[in-house]
């Protein structure tokens, strides 16, 4: 079983980056990466992210029958994909050893690995029915 996130992200002034993790079954890495994919709006860079990273995955595991599942998650519970989106805004890098992300990522990869919980908070407004 191999476990995919991937997340994208545009900018208010409409430029969009992406960024995704494919790991194995124990949360070891197997590629990572972010890129910048200029003008964009925030649904075309979540789907420009996840088309990368499936094609990643067929290169690299040269996959023939797969069975998907897709799941939404929150940003919370993304964390690790999210954060590759937000660096995709800077620059655009391909990752195949833990050594070689960023320290914060690393640490990230490490609290998901272990299924440290994140938590979601969200704020109500006085006043405002939800």
């Amino acid at each position: 079983m191999l476990k995919l996130n991937s997340d994208g992200s545009a900018t208010s002034s409409g430029l969009g980056a992406g960024g995704g993790i494919l790991r194995d079954c124990y949360g070891g890495l197997i590629f990572a990466y972010h890129g910048y994919f200029g003008k964009a709006t925030s649904l075309h860079a979540e789907a420009k992210a996840l088309l990368l990273e499936f094609l990643g995955l067929l290169y690299f595991r040269k996959l023939k029958d797969i069975v998907t599942t897709f799941d939404h998650c929150y940003r919370e519970s993304n964390h690790v994909a999210d954060a590759l989106a937000t660096l995709g805004q800077q620059e655009r890098r391909f990752f195949h050893k833990l050594s070689t992300l960023p320290s914060g990522l690393r640490s990230l990869i490490s609290m998901d690995s272990v299924n440290l919980p994140s938590i979601r908070v969200r704020r109500r407004v006085a006043g405002k029915n939800e």
